[in-house]
């Protein structure tokens, strides 16, 4: 099984897929190989730079809150925090003074309600404006019933600020990501207990019975590392940050064909 991220990774510069990596994608699957992406983006995002002829098997996606059949397009799997665990977690931003965003269940969770606690250097506010009707202002007082897929906090790069986020929520999966949008925030991501890509490519090895000594797995950013770390085989691209190029093989960058480069370096890919 092969686990890829996205943006970053198999992805270029433009969001497309290089006809290098499609290539790699088809000859894997030919080979047997579970092909399976694992992304940050949620579905309805997701949809937005795969088409449904790109060759998936599965797709991880929102971090590992939902997993889809590609294929089939079937949802198999979704997480979400509860009521208790909403309420809590925004009692937690709140006293923090931290700008965040509750979203809706899996598969609806492109769409979320915000609250702005104070104007700071990032990219919030122009991500909130740029989901439109699928974003909201949190209302005074408004509760969640159904419960929610995950918060999205958003800080300027501040490790120490981010350190007491994570003492904060302790009991919840708190993902740091780099924003996909200026390259500089940190989104801090919070799941229920377990949710990351790592939990999800898990689920997907023993559904489909592969062995730990056959998982392998490709990334660029903060939220690969629980996945990188679970793969038996794994690589990061050459633009991924300093520190994580410090910690995992590097392969090529993700504008010269990172994905196709580290399978054919693996061996994975049929000869002839």
């Amino acid at each position: 099984m092969v686990v890829t991220d996205l943006d970053g990774t198999l992805l270029d510069g433009r969001r497309c897929i290089s006809a290098e990596n499609l290539g790699a994608l088809s000859r894997l699957g030919a080979a047997g190989v579970l092909r399976v992406a694992a992304t940050g983006r949620s579905l309805h995002s997701v949809r937005q730079v795969l088409g449904e002829g790109v060759p998936f098997d599965s797709v991880v996606f929102s971090s590992g809150a939902g997993i889809v059949d590609w294929g089939a397009g079937e949802l198999v799997s979704a997480a979400h925090l509860s009521p208790e665990e909403v309420s809590r977690a925004i009692g937690v931003l709140r006293a923090l003074g931290v700008n965040f965003a509750v979203h809706d269940p899996v598969p609806g969770n492109h769409c979320f309600a915000f609250e702005e606690r104070q104007l700071e250097a990032t990219d919030f506010r122009r991500r909130c404006e740029a989901a439109g009707s699928f974003s909201r202002p949190l209302g005074r007082g408004e509760h969640f019933p159904s419960g929610a897929s995950q918060l999205l906090a958003v800080i300027p790069e501040d490790l120490e600020r981010l350190a007491c986020l994570c003492r904060r929520l302790e009991g919840f999966s708190v993902i740091r990501t780099t924003s996909p949008v200026d390259h500089r925030s940190i989104w801090v991501e919070v799941f229920p207990a377990g949710v990351n890509k790592a939990g999800a490519a898990q689920w997907l090895a023993d559904r489909y019975g592969i062995p730990a000594s056959g998982t392998y797995a490709i990334g660029n950013d903060y939220n690969d590392t629980h996945l990188l770390d679970w793969a038996s085989h794994a690589a990061v691209t050459a633009n991924a940050p300093a520190e994580l190029r410090q910690c995992y093989p590097v392969v090529a960058s993700n504008e010269d064909h990172a994905f196709s480069r580290a399978v054919a370096h693996w061996g994975l890919l049929p000869t002839g």
